[in-house]
């Protein structure tokens, strides 16, 4: 297993694009555990959305940085804390070989990864 651990979303930029592409090839699946929030900044399924749906601002930066390696966008599978269940996130984490993890709020993330018995 390769973990690589980076503090934004920049597997994008060019100097790491260089060190990232002998790990990250255009047939890898991804799936984004958006778990890592504050909860005043999203109160609500629709808040939520602004960021981690398509067009959103995370949603996009995320999708953007795998686009270089060759990585289509319908192979990066989103879990949506207000959509998904056990079931669901269980079935995106293992048909993805990349699991990103976005940063804010990582003892959160944790609680809610508990939360779904992940």
């Amino acid at each position: 297993m390769t973990n690589i651990l980076l503090s934004r979303a920049i597997l994008n930029q060019p100097h790491i694009y260089e060190k990232a592409k002998d790990y990250i090839k255009s047939t890898d699946r991804v799936a984004v555990l958006a778990f890592s929030f504050f909860p005043k900044d999203y109160l609500s399924q629709a808040s939520y959305d602004l960021d981690f749906e398509k067009g959103g601002e995370y949603y996009e930066k995320i999708v953007n940085s795998f686009l270089p390696y060759g990585i289509l966008e319908e192979h990066i599978e989103w879990v949506h804390y207000f959509k998904d269940d056990h079931g669901s996130a269980v079935k995106k984490l293992g048909n993805a070989n990349i699991i990103y993890f976005p940063g804010g709020a990582p003892d959160l993330m944790m609680k809610r990864i508990q939360e779904f018995d992940l």
